[in-house]
Formats: structure tokens, C-alpha cells, sequence
């Protein structure tokens, strides 16, 4: 049976008409519904992540960096540590696709650093360090991943190895072919999910599964 209905003009509720709207296919009314409910609460960290979120589906990339910022601020502000490093791993992707790619190694090193079990921290800053010709730095964040999904080291550890000891090139990103066919380390775009809220901060939130695109 349902629970009781959040409050009027709460966060909450703006959550649950914009989660509305949008699984109407209306993503621009649920950023407006959320944008319309910052003016009354500019400091809860759901509405700017869920913002940030649908910034980066809708691939609205500085309005994405803008919220989830934001959240990770109010989540560290909090000492919320997994929700700010789930914060940071959104604005890190989220910045580095617009070309900011020196903030979003910061965001992206303090996501993996608030929390050494997120996977995609370590593959999106793989997959950054390795565009910007830092094939070492790109190896070590990939042994990170590799301690959380053991088939990180055959599908891209062993051929950026083989690439670094004089292999051919592909120049975008990492591409092995295995019996699960050709794969590419490339920015992943980040869809966490976000529950119920709780004071503005303490939501749970997850990053959807950080597979490469094919």
C-alpha cells in the first residue's frame, strides 16, 4: 500500500511530480517542476542531483556540472561522503564533456577517493587521463577498477598494456575484442538512481552500470 502523500510544497513532493512527469516522457516539465521547487528549498540536495541527472540525459552537460556541483557541495557540507562522491562523479563526467577536463579529473579523483568501490569514477578517469595522453596515470586508475570488476584487466588493462609496449592505436579510447566483441573505454553518461530524500540530503543514489558504450 502507498504511504501517505509528501506535503504540499515540499521537496518530496516536487520529487514525486517531476518522477511523474517524467515517466510521461515530459523530461523538460520535471526539470521545470524541480527548478520551480529550488526557489523554496535552494539547498536540498535531491532537486539539484535529480536536476543534474536529467541535465545529463537530456545532455544539457554545463547545466548537469552546474547541479550536481552543487549537490556534492551540499553533501559535503553534510558529511554525507557516498552521496557526495556519487555528486562528484556526475560533475565529472558531466564537466569533462564540455571540454573542462582539468576540473573534472578533480571531480573525478574525489569521487574515487571519498569512495574506492565506485567503479565508474575509476573508468570515466581511466578513460580521461588516457585522452589526455597519460597512459600510466589511465593504467593505475584501471587497476582500481579492476579490484572491483575483475573483467576491467581483460577488456582494457591487458590492451592498453599491449598499446603502451608499441601496439597499434586506435586514438579515442581502449578497444579489446573478446568473445563479448569489440568494447570501447569512453566517458560514460552518468543516470544514478535517486530515492526518497530525507532533510534534503540523505537520499540514496546510485550510479546505473558503468559498461562502456559499444
Amino acid at each position: 500500500t502507498a504511504g501517505p502523500a509528501p506535503p504540499a510544497g515540499s521537496a518530496q513532493r516536487a520529487l514525486q511530480e517531476a518522477a511523474e512527469l517524467k515517466a510521461r516522457g515530459d523530461a523538460r516539465g520535471a526539470a521545470g517542476r524541480l527548478q520551480a521547487a529550488l526557489k523554496r528549498h535552494p539547498d536540498d540536495f535531491a532537486l539539484h542531483f535529480v536536476l543534474g541527472r536529467l541535465g545529463a540525459e537530456r545532455k544539457l552537460w554545463e547545466k548537469a556540472a552546474k547541479h550536481y556541483g552543487r549537490a556534492a557541495g551540499i553533501a559535503g557540507e553534510a558529511g554525507h561522503a557516498p552521496e557526495r562522491a556519487n555528486a562528484l562523479f556526475g560533475e565529472g563526467v558531466a564537466l569533462a564533456r564540455v571540454g573542462r577536463e582539468g576540473e573534472a579529473l578533480g571531480a573525478l579523483r574525489g569521487a574515487g577517493a571519498l569512495n574506492p568501490g565506485h567503479l565508474g569514477a575509476w573508468m570515466a578517469l581511466a578513460s580521461l587521463l588516457k585522452r589526455r595522453g597519460d597512459p600510466e596515470a589511465a593504467l593505475q586508475a584501471l587497476r582500481k577498477a579492476a579490484a572491483i570488476d575483475a573483467s576491467v584487466e581483460e577488456r582494457f588493462i591487458r590492451p592498453l598494456e599491449a598499446e603502451m609496449r608499441g601496439g597499434p592505436s586506435n586514438g579515442g579510447g581502449v578497444r579489446s575484442r573478446s568473445r563479448r566483441g569489440s568494447r570501447r573505454m569512453n566517458l560514460v553518461v552518468v543516470k544514478p538512481r535517486t530515492s526518497r530524500a530525507r532533510r534534503g540530503v540523505a537520499v540514496s543514489s546510485r550510479p546505473a552500470g558503468c559498461t562502456p558504450p559499444r
